[in-house]
């Protein structure tokens, strides 16, 4: 299992929902739309929520007369809510997302779904992904760069790697997870009574998936086959709060119906994101805010000697820097 059979296709069946919110987009549209138009991967439907745009962007989803696209509109309510309503309209038996500024490489459906296909107890495909600038002039390297910890388990033939049984502990080990939307797509089935959080501003991606990685199996796909457009503004806003998110995230999950293994690790996940918000404070010399992330994250230890000592050592750092600055 994982590896690529040439002849796998005989025919193309189950109908993918491809959601595409858009606001204020229409200067990337069209390339948008076109990249889901070239799949290798015909049997699709593509669901386009124009959220309220003031710009070009309905216009340009409506100038195309291919009959798979489906264009709804609503007044402006967020990405969540414009997301949530193409997931009312979705018949597929898959879901697969894209944001009306990314692009998506041509065999992007068709190895996914076949990623999903192998293994049928598999719900969740991601894939890695590339990151370029708004003018499309620098590229960010991609996923994969920051996917270390699990690039060394991985076999260099491999195109689906599956996680069996330790899906969520093994998607959420760093901060960087596969919740872009973009690069993900689901079994319908999954997702009856699960909607996007349209009370959240940002993040509202990352509160999507995680549930999904408690109780769901996911495929890592290895080749990049999703493109997605980096915004200076959005880029640095989400960076200062995204462990704040993770951590919030992460303290509303419900222990009492998980198993121990699972418990743990999110015990532990608390933990890291205390001390990365802790650190964050650091290095920007706040450090009686530091120092109260780093005594949160010492109250909620129950682990490892090792790493006790290590946030007691941040902590005295702290107060060494508080009476050298002072």
């Amino acid at each position: 299992m994982g590896t690529l059979d040439p002849n796998f296709f005989s025919s193309q069946k189950g109908l993918i929902s491809v959601i595409m919110p858009c606001y204020n987009y229409g200067r990337f549209l069209h390339d948008s739309i076109t990249s889901v138009i070239n799949q290798s991967y015909k049997n699709w439907e593509l669901i386009i929520v124009d959220d309220g745009s003031e710009d070009d962007s309905l216009e340009i989803a409506k100038s195309f007369t291919d009959s798979r696209i489906k264009v709804f509109t609503q007044p402006n309510k967020g990405v969540s809510a414009a997301r949530n309503l193409g997931l009312q309209h979705a018949e597929g038996e898959f879901i697969a997302f894209i944001d009306a500024d990314d692009l998506w490489e041509i065999k992007k459906l068709e190895l996914q779904h076949q990623s999903l296909l192998l293994d049928r107890e598999c719900s969740i495909s991601f894939c890695n992904f590339g990151r370029f600038s708004n003018n499309n002039t620098q590229s960010f390297g991609y996923f994969s760069d920051f996917f270390r910890n699990r690039k060394a388990k991985i076999s260099k033939k491999t195109i689906f790697h599956y996680y069996k049984g330790n899906t969520f502990q093994e998607l959420t080990k760093t901060s960087e997870m596969p919740w872009y939307p973009t690069a993900v797509m689901i079994r319908s089935s999954i997702i009856k009574n699960h909607i996007f959080n349209e009370t959240l501003s940002i993040g509202e991606d990352i509160a999507f998936f995680l549930p999904l990685w408690i109780s769901f199996e996911a495929v890592y796909v290895v080749l990049p086959l999703a493109r997605l457009r980096v915004h200076d503004s959005n880029a640095s806003h989400y960076a200062g709060s995204h462990n704040k998110l993770l951590y919030k995230l992460f303290s509303s999950i419900t222990l009492e119906s998980l198993p121990a293994s699972k418990i743990k690790h999110v015990e532990s996940k608390r933990i890291d994101f205390l001390m990365l918000i802790g650190y964050g404070y650091k290095i920007k010399g706040e450090y009686i805010k530091s120092m109260a992330y780093y005594k949160k994250a010492l109250s909620l230890h129950n682990g490892p000697k090792p790493l006790y000592n290590y946030v007691v050592s941040c902590i005295k750092n702290n107060m060494k820097n508080l009476k050298i600055k002072t």
